[in-house]
């Protein structure tokens, strides 16, 4: 009975030998550590953070980093929480080379997790220059209705507003 459990133990971990995962090892965890710059109550706060993602195979982490690459956002004020909050999101790139040696790193030594390499691109302009320039809160939001306009009026509504939005003045 002993004997058993620890052989269906074994196969849960994936143990060598076992029916476990590629060359019977568990994953890897890959570490995203995230720096976040946020306006909050006219303060500038940065914030760090770690995403865990499990990585099985070097297939799996270059998935992956296509998958995280994203191309810079500019600042915005949004209402979260009934508060408003100076927030953008950072650029993030990856070298497929680099992540793929801190992975193999990671598996040669035994590790369970390694941090993936990543550049960070900032908006421009970013969170942090708009609050040097003294923009430390959401001042106003304006609503209007298109109700009964006509369908250029509205085009020509949208396009102009889509052109303002986020325009530093």
């Amino acid at each position: 009975m002993r004997w058993r459990l620890l052989g269906a133990l074994a196969l849960l971990l994936g143990a060598p030998g076992s029916l476990g995962q590629e060359g019977g090892s568990l994953p890897v965890e890959a570490l995203l550590v995230l720096q976040e710059d946020v306006i909050e109550e006219g303060r500038l706060v940065t914030y760090t953070g770690v995403q865990r993602y499990p990585v099985a195979s070097e297939a799996e982490l270059k998935v992956l980093l296509k998958r995280l690459a994203r191309d810079p956002r500019p600042p915005r004020f949004v209402l979260q929480e009934g508060r408003w909050r100076g927030v953008e999101k950072k650029g993030l790139a990856f070298s497929e080379a680099e992540a793929l040696a801190a992975y193999r790193e990671a598996l040669g030594a035994g590790r369970r997790s390694f941090r993936l390499p990543v550049r960070f691109t900032p908006p421009r302009p970013s969170l942090r220059e708009l609050y040097v320039l003294g923009i430390k809160e959401h001042l106003a939001t304006g609503e209007t209705s298109f109700r009964g306009s006509s369908r250029e009026r509205t085009h020509n509504l949208l396009l102009a507003s889509s052109k303002l939005d986020g325009l530093l003045i």
